[in-house]
């Protein structure tokens, strides 16, 4: 600490005097090393230097503010202090560095120890402190072992060579400003350059795209005059398909009336075929009773047979027995006379009875004959009935199949008046479309001349453009 108390003698004045040119040439020294420091650390260290060769202490550090943190963080300090503190801790808004930080006003502390004062703090190896801001930037702390080791003389060294301290931090803040703001300048220069580069490729681009565009729109023009008259001869298509698509709706309904029809009358053949098919089975059951009956009768006819076959042997063996009997009532002469005229009456009875035998018999093979036939026609009915019935069946199994395919046809018959429906409803939005697209051709055509007007404009902007830049290059190559 430096003494500025009155000296007692003039040797002491002396001294004194000294004592205060080494101050003024230290802190002169100081601030011509701060107006060429190039960083911070610079800038600290040299404050740390003048703080202790002027206050004679080596308990001297620096904090800078920590936006992010909101803290006071340790930048650097002197040897002697790290030995009494170890690791230097941040300051938080608690902390005494923080208020002068904020209110950027310099604090003296005489005596931690002392109970009187607000600083009362009897933990800390320090018994006295100087804490000055430094603007924006933080604080420098000096601090000693000794109370009362400050004064009013170190009081304002200390603000003088914060002072100094901040103003230098400034020009650096400006310089790093100023250079970030050449660098900025230099790259926005450089992509200048390049963007010029990049917009004459540009032009020279647009220039043929214009020329491009030019022929393109005569092209362009031309295909559309051509897609109009394409349009309106679709139009006309599109015209005689409404009007076939209304006859085939038409006539999808005269199908559908006419199907109609056919399942009804289908319907109703179906019912008759059933009726005949009853009536061929009733036939068929009628002709089967026939032939049963037949078949009987064919018996009864066997049976009569046999019974003609005995009676023809009765009629044998009357004859024989009447011939026994002329020869016996021959023997006998007059007493057999009456006998032989039996005999020859019973003799002619079964001569007689033969006879009508033997027509019997013929007249039993006639009727066997017709029987046979009427078995054989019988059996050609029951055949033909067979076959009647089986054609029959066919013909009820057609009329299902023909009744099936109609009703198909009848649903395909509605599909198609619906599809045509919808294909009437469709090519009225056609036609609309075609009327649109006619329209819209014409509007085309329009705008192909005016983007033609603009394509000529913008050449004439582009060629004022490329003198514009021609006119940039130059500039850009002057403040080079």
């Amino acid at each position: 600490m430096t003494d500025h108390s009155v000296p007692a003698n003039a040797s002491e004045r002396a001294a004194d005097g000294a004592a205060d040119i080494d101050v003024v040439f230290t802190l002169y020294d100081a601030i011509d090393r701060l107006s060429s420091a190039d960083s911070r650390a610079v800038v600290v260290e040299i404050a740390l230097d003048a703080a202790v060769d002027v206050l004679g202490l080596a308990q001297t550090g620096v904090h800078f503010h920590d936006d992010r943190q909101r803290v006071l963080a340790p930048f650097d300090w002197s040897g002697t202090l790290d030995d009494e503190l170890g690791e230097p801790p941040d300051l938080g808004p608690d902390s005494m560095a923080w208020e002068v930080f904020e209110s950027g006003q310099l604090l003296r502390v005489d005596d931690y120890w002392s109970e009187s004062g607000e600083s009362h703090n009897p933990d800390t190896p320090f018994r006295s402190e100087l804490i000055a801001p430094l603007g924006e930037y933080g604080v420098v702390l000096t601090a000693s072992p000794e109370p009362e080791e400050f004064d009013d003389a170190d009081q304002r060294f200390m603000e003088l060579l914060c002072s100094n301290v901040e103003s230098a931090l400034d020009r650096l803040q400006r310089e790093a400003h100023l250079q970030e703001r050449e660098e900025q300048i230099d790259h926005q220069r450089q992509l200048l350059n390049r963007l010029i580069d990049s917009v004459e490729g540009s032009i020279g681009e647009l220039s043929a795209v214009s020329e491009d565009v030019s022929t393109s729109s005569q092209g362009i023009l031309q295909s559309v005059d051509e897609q109009s008259e394409t349009v309106k001869t679709i139009a006309a298509e599109v015209s005689d398909l409404s009007a076939t698509v209304e006859e085939v709706a038409s006539t999808a309904d005269e199908v559908e009336s006419t199907a109609a029809n056919a399942r009804t009358l289908t319907t109703d053949g179906t019912a008759s075929a059933d009726q005949a098919l009853e009536v061929m089975e009733d036939v068929a059951d009628s002709a089967d009773g026939v032939a049963r009956d037949v078949d009987t009768l064919q018996a009864r006819v066997q049976d009569i047979d046999e019974i003609v076959d005995v009676i023809n042997d009765i009629a044998d063996q009357t004859n024989l027995l009447a011939l026994n009997a002329s020869i016996e009532a021959a023997r006998a002469g007059e007493a057999g006379e009456g006998f032989a005229v039996v005999a020859d009456e019973v003799k002619s009875l079964a001569e007689e009875s033969k006879q009508q035998a033997g027509r019997i018999e013929e007249m039993v093979d006639e009727i066997q004959a017709e029987t046979d036939e009427t078995v054989a026609n019988l059996d050609e009915t029951t055949d033909r009935i067979d076959d009647g019935t089986d054609a029959m069946e066919s013909t009820m199994d057609n009329f299902q199949e023909i009744e099936d395919a109609i009703e198909d046809a009848a649903e395909g018959v509605e599909q198609v008046a619906d599809v045509t429906a919808e294909q009437a409803a469709g090519a009225e939005k056609i036609a609309a479309i075609v009327d649109e697209a006619a329209q819209q051709a014409d509007e085309v055509a329009d705008e192909i001349d005016e983007i033609t007007d603009v394509n000529e404009k913008q050449a004439e902007m582009v060629a004022e453009l490329e003198a514009t830049l021609q006119r940039v290059q130059r500039e850009l190559s002057d403040t080079e």
